[in-house]
């Protein structure tokens, strides 16, 4: 999951960041099509997990994957628009739904009511933040970039080298 997520995020917040301070003009355009751009990923490591693992536990992968995508697709809006508060409030709420499903789910306890539970929490927290950045998202402008992944490739690159470094610690 940490190795699919590296990819599927693609140097997304600290290209964006940077995207966002040279044409803020252009933030919503620039954020959805990123967003649709690195959208195939979330599929491609769903793939590989349907490959590895029981059909069920392939559609909680995707599930699960969709769920992280969202949520780092976020945080660069969250950073960028200062919404801290907006994105405690997410996290607290989805954490207390979690941690209350948890406890009454308690008698049924196995390795797939968890990968249930957290599949479903990373979800809701990703739609969590779609709905409180849904002004963001302007689908009538929204187009596939195909250099995105030439462009970024640096910042992706940084990105994994950060998150080998803290896994090599």
């Amino acid at each position: 999951s940490l190795i699919a997520t590296q990819f599927i995020n693609w140097g997304n917040k600290e290209y964006l960041l940077r995207n966002f301070s040279e044409t803020p003009s252009e933030i919503k355009n620039t954020f959805s099509s990123n967003l649709v751009t690195r959208l195939p990923l979330v599929f491609l490591f769903s793939i590989i997990g349907f490959f590895y693992f029981k059909l069920d536990y392939g559609g909680l992968i995707l599930i699960w994957l969709f769920g992280r995508f969202l949520i780092h697709s976020f945080e660069v809006l969250i950073v960028y628009e200062k919404k801290f508060v907006s994105s405690t409030v997410v996290e607290t709420i989805c954490f207390l739904v979690f941690i209350l499903t948890f406890h009454f789910f308690k008698s049924d306890f196995n390795l797939k009511t968890i990968l249930i539970l957290y599949s479903l929490y990373q979800l809701i927290k990703g739609i969590g933040y779609l709905l409180v950045f849904r002004n963001f998202i302007d689908f009538n402008r929204i187009s596939f970039r195909f250099n995105y992944y030439k462009v970024s490739f640096w910042f992706f690159l940084l990105s994994v080298l950060g998150f080998l470094t803290s896994k090599i610690d």
